[in-house]
């Protein structure tokens, strides 16, 4: 996976700890992207775990998320993961956008409740 460290550190990636203790996890990004035409509610979801999921994959999985007009979280360990799984979606999701992890709480997306 690669990208170029575009404007996207302005961005709140850090999941909320209350959201991570039940994981034994003390750090967690999220990098959230949802088609052009999304209006809230029920919606399916591509999940893309960053390290762990190779670069052919992660180009595999944005292809079907345009492909089903599907929501992609990239869930990263770091910020820089984060910051990079963001450039990387800004470019290869061509029909959606970046929303706030604030938002997409409020839009319907299921457990990410702030």
């Amino acid at each position: 996976m690669r990208g170029d460290l575009q404007a996207t550190d302005e961005w709140t990636t850090l999941v909320p700890a209350h959201l991570l203790t039940q994981f034994g996890v003390n750090e967690l990004h999220a990098v959230l992207f949802e088609p052009n035409d999304d209006r809230g509610g029920m919606r399916n979801v591509v999940i893309i775990q960053i390290p762990e999921t190779p670069p052919r994959e992660i180009r595999l999985a944005m292809r079907q998320a345009t492909m089903l007009d599907a929501r992609v979280m990239f869930l990263c360990d770091s910020r820089k993961q984060a910051l990079t799984a963001a450039a990387d979606g800004a470019r290869g999701l061509p029909k959606h956008h970046r929303i706030a992890l604030e938002r997409a709480s409020q839009g319907g997306w299921g457990a990410l409740s702030l």
